[in-house]
C-alpha cells in the first residue's frame, strides 16, 4: 500500500490528520531526494490542513521541516522565520525537549550569520532546557555548539572549555561517534592556535575512532588535516602518507555519492512508477468498499511500518553496542588524558585568579579612605576583565572602575596591562588630574601593545574620580563609562557623560575631559561597568537596563552602603535566575561624609 493509496483512503474518510501526515511524509521523501520545491509544496499543503484542525504539535513539526529545507538551501533568514514559528508553538505547549531543539537550530543559524551574541544567547538557553529534561545527549550538543561559536569568534579559551564539557558527557555516555566529533573540534581549535602537536594528537584520536566505526567523512577530514599539519611542521614523509590516504577516501566517498545519486534516481523512477500503478489500481477499486475495512488496513500498515522501523533501529543499536565494547579500553586511556589536561587548565586559571586578586585593592585600604562605600565585584568566570582601582595621594583619593576588552582569561590578561598603566600614570608620572591620567594611560597601553607584531586593539572603558578629602571637590573623567551622582534629598540621578572613546587603539583620538563637581555630605556617587545593566533575566528574559538600575538606586538611597550592596547583589541574582551570567559585574557606591 503506497502513500497515494493511503492518501486516497484518508480522503474517503475525511480523515484530515491522516491526509496532512501523508502529505508531510511525501514531503520528507522529496526532501531526501533533494527535490526541494516539491517538498516545500507538500509541506505547505500539509500545513494548511494542520492549521484548519488546530493541531499545534504537527504544525510545529512542519514549521521545523520548512526551516531545515531553507537552511539546506542557505536561505538563512527564511529558515530563521520558520524555526521561530515552531519555537513559539512548542514554548506555548511547554514541550521542553523541542524548545531546546528549536533554540539550538536558531543558534546555529545565527552562528552562520556571524551574529555571535545572538547565537550564544539562544544556545545558553538550550542548556537550561536540557538540564530541566535531564537530556545529557542534548546538553553535550549544546556545549559543543557553544564551543563552535566561540571558535568562530576566535575566543579560543572559552571554545576549549565548552568542547571539553561536551566531551566529558559524551565519554560518560560512551557516545562513540560524537566523541569522534569532539576530538575533531578540539583538534581544529588547537590548529587555529598554532598548537600543532596538540592538534596532531586529537586528530589521531578522532581518526582511530572513525576508522573503527567507519565514519568515512571524518576519516577523510582527519587525513587531510594531518597532512596539512605535517606540511607545516616540515614532516614530508607523513605529509605524503596522509595526503595519499586522504585522496583514497575522498575518491571513495565521491564514488559512493555517485552511487547514492544513481540509487536515488532509481528510487524516484520506482516511486513514480508505483504512484502510476496505484492510480490504475485505485480506479479499479470498488468505491463502495466498507470504510471500516479501509481504516483497519491503514492501521495494519501503520503497525507494520512501526514494527519494521523498530527492528531496524534495534539492529543498528546492537551493532553500535558491539563496536562500543571494542572502544572501552581506548576510551579509558583517553579519558584519563582529557581529565588531566582539564585539571591542569583549571589549576592554571585558579592560580591566575590569585594573581588578579593580588592587584585589587584590599578592603582595608578602601575602607580607610572611603569609609561609607560598597563594592560589588562579581566576575562571570573564575577571572575577570573588570577591576576596581584606588590610589591615595597627599590629601586626595583617586579611584576607578574599569571594564577591559573581553572577560575570563583574555579579559584578565588585558586588565593586568591596564592596571599597570594606571599605576604608572599616577606613581611614575605624578599625574592627579583624571583627564590627564586617562590620556597618559592610553599612551602607555598603546605603546605596550605596539611591541607585539599582532594588531592588538584591546583596551578598557573606565570611570575615574579624584576626591579632595579636605575640600570635598570631585574631579572626574570617563572613557565610555559615565558617573552617576545623586545629591542628598533629591529623587533624580545626574549623569555625567564620558568621552565616547576607549582607552586603547581607536580610529581617532581626543583628549579626555575633566569635570569638576562640588560634593557635600550625604551625596552619593556610583561608578560601574555595563555587566549589571546588560544581564538577561526576568520573566521576559530581557536586559535589566540602565533605566531600571537608576530607579533602584533612587529607591534604596536612604539605606546604608552595606544594605545597598546586599540589595544590588540580591536584585542581580533574582533577575538572573537560571540564566547564564553574560558579563563581569563591578559596581562601587560612595556616600560622601
Amino acid at each position: 500500500m503506497g502513500p497515494l493509496y493511503t492518501l486516497t483512503l484518508s480522503q474517503k474518510e475525511k480523515y484530515l490528520l491522516g491526509i496532512a501526515t501523508t502529505l508531510s511524509n511525501q514531503g520528507i521523501i522529496y526532501d531526501y531526494l533533494g527535490r526541494y520545491p516539491e517538498a516545500i509544496n507538500l509541506y505547505f499543503q500539509a500545513l494548511k490542513i494542520q492549521l484548519s484542525i488546530h493541531n499545534e504539535e504537527e504544525i510545529a513539526k512542519t514549521y521545523n521541516n520548512l526551516g531545515l529545507i531553507y537552511e539546506n538551501q542557505n536561505n538563512l533568514n527564511k529558515s530563521l522565520e520558520y524555526y521561530y514559528k515552531s519555537l513559539e508553538i512548542v514554548k506555548r505547549n511547554n514541550n521542553l525537549y523541542y524548545v531546546s531543539v528549536e533554540l539550538n537550530n536558531i543558534g546555529i543559524i545565527y552562528m552562520h550569520q556571524k551574529k555571535f551574541d545572538l547565537a550564544l544567547k539562544n544556545l545558553f538557553h538550550c542548556i537550561d532546557y536540557d538540564k530541566k529534561v535531564n537530556d545529557q545527549t542534548s546538553l553535550a550538543d549544546s556545549y559543543n555548539n557553544i564551543g563552535l561559536v566561540y571558535l568562530e569568534s576566535k575566543e579560543f579559551v572559552l571554545a576549549e572549555i565548552y568542547f571539553l564539557k561536551a566531551l566529558k558527557i559524551r565519554e560518560k555516555k560512551n557516545d562513540i561517534p560524537n566523541m569522534c566529533n569532539s576530538y575533531i573540534n578540539i583538534a581544529s581549535l588547537a590548529y587555529n592556535k598554532n598548537d600543532f602537536q596538540k592538534s596532531n594528537l586529537y586528530y589521531s584520536k578522532a581518526l582511530q575512532i572513525a576508522v573503527q566505526i567507519g565514519l568515512k567523512k571524518s576519516i577523510e577530514h582527519c587525513y587531510k588535516s594531518l597532512s596539512d599539519i605535517s606540511n607545516i611542521t616540515n614532516d614530508k614523509l607523513n605529509e605524503l602518507k596522509y595526503f595519499k590516504l586522504y585522496i583514497i577516501y575522498r575518491d571513495s566517498i565521491s564514488n559512493e555519492s555517485n552511487s547514492i545519486n544513481q540509487t536515488q534516481n532509481e528510487m524516484q523512477f520506482e516511486f513514480d512508477k508505483k504512484i502510476a500503478e496505484e492510480k490504475i489500481q485505485d480506479h479499479k477499486k470498488d468505491l463502495t468498499a466498507k470504510s471500516n475495512q479501509d481504516k483497519q488496513k491503514i492501521i495494519l500498515w501503520a503497525v507494520i511500518l512501526i514494527g519494521i522501523s523498530t527492528l531496524i533501529f534495534s539492529l543498528f543499536s546492537y551493532k553500535r553496542m558491539l563496536k562500543a565494547k571494542l572502544q572501552n579500553k581506548i576510551i579509558e586511556e583517553q579519558k584519563a588524558i582529557v581529565e588531566q589536561k582539564n585539571h591542569e587548565i583549571l589549576d592554571s586559571i585558579t592560580y591566575a585568579k590569585r594573581i588578579q586578586s593580588a592587584i585589587l585593592p584590599p578592603e582595608r585600604l578602601v575602607k580607610e579612605y572611603l569609609v561609607n562605600s560598597f563594592i560589588l565585584y562579581n566576575p562571570k568566570d573564575i577571572v575577570a576583565g573588570d577591576f576596581y582601582w584606588i590610589e591615595p595621594t597627599k590629601n586626595q583619593i583617586i579611584f576607578a572602575v574599569a571594564d577591559c576588552t573581553g572577560h575570563g582569561v583574555p579579559g584578565a590578561m588585558v586588565s593586568v596591562v591596564c592596571h599597570n598603566a594606571l599605576n604608572r600614570a599616577v606613581r611614575e608620572y605624578g599625574i592627579t588630574d583624571p583627564g590627564l591620567i586617562l590620556d597618559k594611560t592610553r599612551e602607555i597601553i598603546i605603546s605596550e601593545f605596539e611591541k607585539s607584531d599582532e594588531n592588538v586593539t584591546d583596551g578598557m572603558d573606565i570611570s575615574l574620580c579624584n576626591l579632595d578629602l579636605n575640600t570635598n571637590e570631585l574631579k572626574w573623567s570617563g572613557a565610555n563609562n559615565p558617573l552617576w551622582f545623586l545629591k542628598k534629598g533629591e529623587k533624580e540621578i545626574t549623569e555625567i557623560k564620558p568621552n565616547k572613546q576607549p582607552i586603547g587603539k581607536y580610529y581617532t583620538y581626543s583628549s579626555f575631559q575633566t569635570h569638576t563637581i562640588k560634593v557635600e555630605k550625604g551625596d552619593c556617587l556610583y561608578l560601574f561597568t555595563d555587566g549589571f545593566a546588560d544581564q538577561f533575566g526576568g520573566e521576559d528574559e530581557k536586559k535589566f537596563k540602565s533605566k531600571q538600575m537608576r530607579e533602584m538606586i533612587v529607591e534604596i538611597n536612604n539605606e546604608s552602603m552595606s544594605s545597598q550592596r546586599r540589595i544590588f547583589e540580591e536584585t542581580f541574582q533574582r533577575w538572573k535566575g537560571n540564566q547564564e551570567q553574560v558579563d563581569d559585574v563591578c559596581v562601587i557606591g560612595i556616600l560622601i561624609d
